[in-house]
């Protein structure tokens, strides 16, 4: 992925790609954020944005649409 991609990636992302965090905890993106870290693509003034979750929010809610898909109950 070039420079481009992935700053691309973390600062524009597909429906559903971007970084998710909880509180100071980051649940999803974080090896996007360490890659981009490495290669210097952020200063530290720069604004990021993530999708914070709340404590009942769930990480992977498209899941719950597999289960039912599958014939097994939503849990």
């Amino acid at each position: 992925m070039t420079d481009k991609e992935l700053k691309d990636s973390i600062l524009n992302p597909a429906d559903g790609q971007g970084v998710k965090v909880r509180g100071n905890a980051v649940l999803d993106g974080n090896g996007r954020l360490k890659e981009a870290a490495k290669r210097g693509l952020f200063k530290p003034e720069d604004v990021i944005p993530v999708d914070d979750l709340g404590q009942n929010d769930d990480i992977a809610p498209w899941e719950k649409d597999l289960d039912v898909v599958k014939g097994q109950k939503p849990g």
